[in-house]
């Protein structure tokens, strides 16, 4: 993945008041406004093309402006970052995520330095404008700090591109591309299953706001051949419908097998992970993310929803279960071999008990508006531990009803 970032040495002097000047990239792809008392030099790097630096007093703060291809959510991604500088970077400690005046991750390095850093979007694309320094310094540059993130621009292509020579349009906030060569009637087929997927995951997740900086792309190809063209993620992929989580590209093709409510299904299930990801930014709880997407699947085919389900999906469901912890600690990492107890998991808190749905509808409504998927699940789903247990023997014999599809 391309990056490249401005790296600026922040003047600890007293700026002259609204007096600024404005810093770009070689290319002039990436500009922030930042007060005229910082001062920048380029050089090349391996690593980045340019690296604009601006000279200090010691010890040094300075900011950096890091750009990558896709973008989410500003809240999910400061989120995710704090959790990765906890776990995954021994160099920092006490990472937190903090929302105002803007969603952001606060570390402390082990070396003593101070790191703020801002995710920001444009164009379907992340870029993350980070402070570092000295911990004495911020309070003295974090006004001036806010301000330049908030005034980056960029000239950069809209992420993922439209491939050469594919029709392009937009519709309700989603990119749409089509290869030449492909049918009018192929393309509503597929539009059409795009828009049933989104009313029902609305219905469950609640409506889908314009997609803040990400502009996701729904591609309709002729074969799995011409995956390659939209998405090299996507090119890997066995099935005629993937998803390209780098490339935010749902790619989608126009063969077709003897059973179109199977090919809906397979379909919907990649269309409900792209709606889930520009509605949460992440692709948790897992027991969801994988999970529900399967239930939605089943509904597309059978044109019925919960407590309905396939029978050669309830054939699959176990019939021990592990305690409800365990269920709500799956992630993207060890849940694939777990899919019928996430849909088993998903389809209790959506067609259980009520104290059941009722949790359910306001962890989704926290995890949605405050993006803490811990605070969340302890709150509203962890307490169900006792529950789950004494009533999913019988919500898995009594109240699903299996049913064959026609």
């Amino acid at each position: 993945m391309k990056r490249e970032w401005i790296l600026c040495l922040l003047c600890l002097a007293p700026l002259a008041g609204a007096d600024t000047t404005t810093i770009s990239t070689g290319d002039g792809s990436i500009s922030l406004t930042v007060p005229a008392g910082w001062k920048a030099e380029r050089s090349e790097s391996k690593d980045a093309p340019l690296r604009i630096v601006i000279r200090a007093t010691e010890p040094p703060s300075w900011v950096e402006v890091h750009s990558t291809d896709l973008a989410w959510t500003a809240v999910a991604t400061a989120r995710r970052f704090a959790d990765h500088l906890n776990t995954g970077d021994d160099r920092f400690e006490n990472a937190v995520y903090r929302a105002d005046p803007m969603p952001h991750t606060r570390a402390d390095e082990r070396d003593g330095r101070l790191l703020v850093s801002v995710p920001l979007f444009a164009n379907g694309r992340s870029y993350f404008v980070q402070f570092i320094g000295a911990k004495e310094h911020w309070d003295k540059l974090a006004l001036e700090f806010w301000s330049a993130g908030r005034s980056l621009t960029t000239k950069q292509p809209i992420w993922p591109p439209v491939p050469d020579g594919f029709a392009s349009k937009e519709q309700k906030g989603f990119r749409w591309a089509v290869q030449p060569g492909v049918k009018s009637r192929d393309v509503k087929r597929i539009e059409k299953w795009f828009d049933q997927a989104r009313k029902r995951f609305e219905k469950v997740y609640g409506k889908i706001p314009r997609p803040d900086g990400t502009r996701p792309l729904v591609a309709v190809v002729k074969s799995k051949g011409d995956f390659s063209r939209v998405s090299k993620e996507a090119a890997s992929s066995r099935g005629k419908y993937t998803l390209g989580w780098a490339d935010a590209a749902l790619v989608a093709s126009i063969e077709q097998s003897e059973h179109e409510a199977v090919d809906r299904a397979s379909f919907t299930i990649q269309a409900f992970q792209l709606l889930y990801m520009v509605r949460f930014g992440r692709p948790d709880p897992a027991f969801i993310f994988y999970g529900d997407a399967r239930l939605h699947a089943q509904e597309a085919a059978l044109g019925k929803r919960l407590p309905t389900i396939r029978d050669s999906l309830f054939r699959r469901l176990p019939e021990s279960y592990p305690p409800l912890d365990q269920v709500l600690g799956l992630n993207h990492g060890n849940i694939r071999a777990r899919f019928d107890l996430a849909a088993l998991y998903a389809a209790w808190f959506r067609a259980g008990p009520s104290a059941a749905r009722k949790a359910y509808a306001n962890f989704l409504k926290e995890f949605g508006e405050s993006g803490d998927l811990a605070a969340a699940s302890r709150t509203h789903l962890a307490p169900l531990a006792e529950l789950a247990e004494k009533t999913m023997p019988r919500f898995r014999d009594k109240t699903l009803k299996p049913t064959k599809l026609r």
